[in-house]
């Protein structure tokens, strides 16, 4: 009787939830779910250099102080008018909403909320975390209705655990919100009155006032992913055709070297000669004078540049002697209308679309400052991103640069260069001293024909299947999976047909996948030794029983950061990695019974600027978050 009772209690308490779940409905924001900052009627200011990604504008006000944004201003225009009605519509939806529940004034401490439309009558505030809890539901909607002013304390934390994503929670707020420094936050933020977040905030989510002035400060936000948004594919890949077979290639211009460079992929130039480079560290071909490989080169490289060139523009980065600065671009076609200086970091995130395209397009030179870095996350692959430069480009010492060069003059890579991608030039010589190029090697016969790679995330584990149509002198397959889609770990082998003219599946298990987003990639290696990848296939595993951790504050200055993790009685090893996945710092801590522990975290260095992984291992299960320093 009692288990029949308990499975009872059971089933209403899971009917109970996963009506609360359904309860809500997103408000329709129309245009302004495309703005990650906006106000009706006010000013939008920025006072230190500030990460955005999605639009920002007023439809009444100046808009000052922001560098290069990874979205579109609008400034009285009639997109930031279609804005302004779009968010008074969705002010309205949410005002009229009924309240389940009345709580506040002070929220966090370690509160955890279901799904539900909250009723604040008057003033609130959030200190320390807290937790909106989706119930294992992608579709659970979080309202918060508050009569009065929103502020938050220092290193406030919203977290979303069990299905809750921050395009699902939404801030309506009367009064005025004041973010204090170090917070981070989720959700649409509705005020009708002014906005500020102070130094070192994040926000996933959208910050919209219908009356009021909206100011940051070293703010790193972004529109949210999900609920509709589109998918950022970025343009259509260009058939590279005979380019392929190249790493570094002049059309019309000299290629030279000196000093010891590695390259991987083929060398040439179509016009005069490309020499100083040792044959024993190109795993290609070099072309030391103009042959047939060359002037097929050279004529699908203007093709090309034509294709790149004509491309239209979605996002025009205004301040081209700004660029870079930790800023973060996704899958699109920019351009900068002049000269540009890339200056410390740029990131370009994918967001986990295998296959997603990058083109920046600069209308003059590139230069860079010392050490430049292009870091690649979220699944992008180097040879979907292009340069495209109507000018000389000039890459210093030391630099980490991902991507295709396809420029309209010189290209000069200097000493300890590091290019995974390729140096096209269409009218201007290259040359390069003791650098590290990789592309692909030149193949008309690959070993196998691959029709499908796909991966799927399961209660337990991830399943992995492939298809090959033929197979030649194919000795075996390895699964790779990343956090990152730059270092890979491998997770099973499995022999290969050898050589098969027939439809052949084969299949894999991932028996311990970590959570979060992760990347698989398979690796076919022949008999020789040599080997091809496919493309990278995102999969997003959730364990209902996670472990989580949160850093903060991040992005930071890399002086270090505070870790806090579960009180669980247990040992957790917290170990640090930076972008090439070199060990830089590990410790065990040993947490206590309840709550939560903060532990402060310092690095024997300065941390350079980049991203950094964290992960902690605790119970056989690895779980990680990504450091920014700027």
């Amino acid at each position: 009787m009692k288990t029949k009772l308990k499975s009872i209690t059971t089933a209403i308490t899971l009917f109970l939830i996963t009506n609360l779940v359904f309860a809500q409905t997103p408000p329709p924001l129309g245009v302004a779910a495309d703005f990650v900052l906006f106000t009706s009627v006010g000013a939008i200011s920025n006072a230190v250099f500030s990460q955005l990604t999605g639009n920002i504008g007023t439809n009444s006000g100046a808009c000052t102080g922001f560098g290069n944004v990874n979205g579109v201003m609008h400034v009285v225009n009639g997109v930031s008018a279609q804005c302004a009605a779009d968010l008074g519509a969705a002010d309205s939806n949410l005002s009229a909403q009924a309240p389940d529940s009345t709580i506040g004034p002070v929220l966090g401490s370690g509160q955890v909320l279901l799904p539900n439309v909250y009723l604040l009558p008057a003033a609130a505030s959030i200190a320390g975390t807290l937790t909106l809890d989706g119930g294992g539901n992608p579709n659970a909607c979080f309202v918060f209705q508050i009569g009065g002013t929103l502020a938050t304390a220092a290193a406030t934390k919203i977290i979303l655990v069990n299905g809750t994503k921050a395009c699902n929670v939404f801030w309506k707020v009367v009064g005025a919100i004041t973010m204090a420094v170090n917070c981070s936050f989720k959700g649409t933020v509705i005020s009708n009155a002014a906005i500020s977040f102070d130094v070192g905030c994040s926000l996933e989510g959208r910050a919209l006032s219908t009356v009021g002035a909206v100011s940051v400060s070293g703010l790193t936000a972004g529109t949210p992913i999900g609920c509709g948004s589109p998918i950022l594919n970025g343009p259509t890949a260009p058939n590279m055709q005979a380019v392929s077979c190249f790493a570094v290639l002049a059309a019309s211009g000299i290629v030279t070297n000196t000093g010891t460079t590695a390259v991987v992929g083929d060398i040439g130039s179509n016009s005069l000669t490309a020499s100083g480079f040792d044959t024993l560290n190109v795993v290609g071909r070099v072309h030391p004078i103009p042959d047939l490989s060359t002037s097929q080169g050279a004529s699908d490289l203007t093709t090309l540049y034509n294709y790149l060139n004509g491309l239209p523009p979605d996002i025009e980065l205004l301040y081209p002697n700004l660029f870079g600065n930790s800023q973060v671009l996704t899958p699109h076609v920019y351009i900068m209308n002049a000269a540009a200086m890339l200056t410390d970091t740029i990131f370009l995130d994918a967001r986990g679309v295998v296959g997603a395209v990058f083109v920046i397009r600069i209308i003059g030179a590139l230069t860079t400052n010392s050490n430049p870095q292009i870091v690649l996350v979220g699944g992008t692959q180097a040879n979907n991103v292009f340069w495209l430069v109507n000018g000389a480009v000039t890459i210093s010492t030391a630099g980490n640069f991902n991507g295709i060069i396809v420029a309209n003059g010189a290209i000069i890579l200097n000493t300890g260069v590091t290019l995974k991608g390729r140096a096209l030039s269409i009218a201007g010589h290259i040359t390069t001293n003791d650098a590290d190029i990789t592309s692909i090697i030149c193949s008309n016969s690959l070993p196998i024909k691959l029709l499908s790679f796909n991966a799927a995330a399961k209660d337990s584990y991830v399943q992995l299947n492939w298809v090959t149509a033929t197979e030649t002198n194919n000795d075996y397959f390895t699964i790779e999976r990343s956090i990152d889609g730059i270092n890979f770990k491998t997770i099973v082998i499995v022999d290969g047909a050898g050589n098969s003219s027939q439809i052949l599946n084969y299949s894999a298990v991932d028996n311990a996948p970590l959570s979060g987003i992760s990347y698989y990639r398979l690796k076919q290696t022949d008999y020789d030794g040599q080997f091809n990848y496919s493309n990278l296939v995102a999969v997003e595993f959730n364990n209902m029983n996670d472990f989580t951790f949160n850093i903060y504050p991040n992005p930071n200055y890399g002086e270090g950061f505070n870790l806090q993790i579960p009180k669980n009685n247990a040992k957790v090893l917290v170990v640090m990695y930076d972008i090439l996945g070199n060990e830089i710092y590990s410790k065990v801590i040993i947490t206590s019974v309840n709550g939560n522990d903060v532990y402060a975290i310092y690095p024997s260095r300065k941390l350079n600027p980049g991203v950094y992984l964290i992960t902690a291992t605790f119970n056989n299960g690895i779980y990680n978050k990504r450091l920014i320093v700027k």
